[in-house]
């Protein structure tokens, strides 16, 4: 059984892991940087693949960011580039439109020339303030200017360049604690030992996220993990949400589920209760942040949850490996493990109060781009769902006639290239060959005018 890597593993570990043979799909990766990243790239190897993508990584020159952007890296042939800045990439006085234009100019230049999706990280404030606690009160050209070029380098970013914000990472772990000044005087590392592997996490699921390659859908349990006791036993009025401590946590946790569900993540639920039961809830509770239709799917039922989760990937017809799966119960979680592997399953604190983080930290929905299409998607299934009863009352005739239906052949334009690199990487039920593309690979396709959608 292949051990699971962890960013809090002690280092030697994660160092022995990332010696391993990888076992996913090979993806060409080039790793661009103004600092030393050789102790970063088998760490990004090792996360890579636990998320099912065998890394090829090349590592550029060190220091040859621009170079390497706007002419080098053909041999390589990379599908993703990361490109990881330092604050020496940058002139002491520096104006921040301007460089932001650079940077951006630069990674759309590689995204167009390569075919490649370019992930351009931020720069990080530093943790020293020459003027002490009050400093936030006065300005600083270096902090405030390094906060409007992120800004304007996310604002910046599409057409292939996805902006990771190394920065928010960065505060997240403790600025003193990533940054090691003596690493960095003497070798030229940016990060700390003690955050590479976050960092390689964080930017394994933004390669994920880059190629569409990611997890759909996030498959939930009630009892315990939407809200406190048990609906069958207390009754609708009885479960703990608001109010209390733990009923905030889990208004907390809703209130996050809701965010993804916003960004296109369809949501689903399995639970072992009587469909009625595990609806009333929702029906008559003003503290529950989510309702019935916020779920593409509702899998209710006595018997086993394997099977639950099974029938949540037929009914929105999914792989299993599309899915992610959330329960309070160590027991449940443990035979889901077991019975479906390809599932990924989130190992979740006792108190609901660490349930955000819980499933923040793995990384597992990162979500570059959302489009009006992915904030409508669960209304869309259920739209779906609802054809499929109406077919089974009637003929197949009179049902089709009956949906009004009308297709239109166009070509894709310069709008339709982010959507439909999305819709391409999603369809596997007829690709045989893997293949998958990136914004980038596809607009010279579009731009010649030889695609149809």
């Amino acid at each position: 059984m292949r051990v699971r890597p962890t960013p809090d593993m002690p280092f030697s570990r994660l160092c022995a892991l990332a010696r391993r043979p990888a076992s996913g799909r090979p993806v060409r990766c080039a790793v661009v940087s103004g600092w030393t990243t050789s102790s970063l790239v088998p760490l990004l190897a090792l996360f890579a693949d636990d998320r099912g993508l065998a890394l090829e990584v090349v590592e550029a020159p060190f220091g040859t960011v621009f170079q390497s952007l706007l002419e080098g890296l053909d041999d390589a042939a990379p599908q993703v580039i990361v490109v990881l800045p330092a604050r020496s990439d940058l002139p002491p006085a520096f104006d921040s439109a301007l460089e932001a234009a650079r940077w951006l100019e630069a990674a759309r230049t590689a995204a167009r020339r390569l075919g490649a999706a370019v992930i351009l990280g931020g720069f990080v404030v530093p943790a020293e303030r020459p003027l002490g606690t009050l400093q936030g009160g006065v300005r600083s050209d270096e902090v405030d200017g390094l906060r409007a070029l992120n800004a304007a380098l996310a604002a910046g970013s599409g057409g292939g360049v996805f902006f990771h914000d190394t920065d928010h990472l960065a505060a997240t772990l403790g600025l003193r604690t990533w940054h090691d000044p003596v690493r960095w005087h003497h070798s030229r590392h940016a990060v700390s030992f003690a955050c590479l592997p976050w960092l390689a996490v964080d930017l394994a699921a933004a390669v994920e996220a880059a190629l569409a390659m990611g997890r759909k859908c996030l498959v939930v349990d009630l009892d315990g993990t939407l809200w406190g006791g048990s609906v069958a036993d207390a009754g609708a009025d009885g479960v703990e949400i608001g109010d209390t401590p733990a009923g905030e946590a889990y208004q907390a946790f809703q209130r996050h589920l809701q965010v993804l569900g916003e960004a296109g993540v369809l949501l689903a639920v399995c639970s072992r209760n009587e469909r009625e039961i595990a609806l009333r809830p929702f029906a008559s509770r003003r503290e529950m942040v989510l309702r019935e239709s916020d779920f593409a799917a509702f899998e209710t039922g006595l018997g086993d949850k394997a099977e639950l989760v099974t029938a949540v990937a037929a009914r929105l017809h999914l792989r299993l490996d599309a899915l992610v799966y959330v329960d309070d119960d160590p027991v449940e979680r443990a035979r889901i493990r077991q019975a479906l592997p390809d599932v990924e399953v989130v190992e979740m604190p006792d108190d609901p109060a660490g349930y955000v983080r819980a499933l923040d930290e793995r990384r597992l929905f990162s979500v570059p781009l959302v489009t009006v299409e992915d904030s409508g998607r669960t209304a869309s299934l259920r739209a779906d769902e609802a054809r499929r009863a109406a077919h089974l009352q009637t003929d197949l005739p009179t049902f089709l006639r009956g949906l009004g239906m009308r297709a239109r052949v166009a070509r894709v334009g310069p709008a339709d290239v982010p959507r439909a690199a999305r819709l391409i990487n999603k369809t596997n039920q007829f690709n045989v060959t893997g293949w998958t593309c990136t914004e980038s690979s596809l607009a010279p396709h579009v731009a010649r005018g030889d695609v149809l959608g």
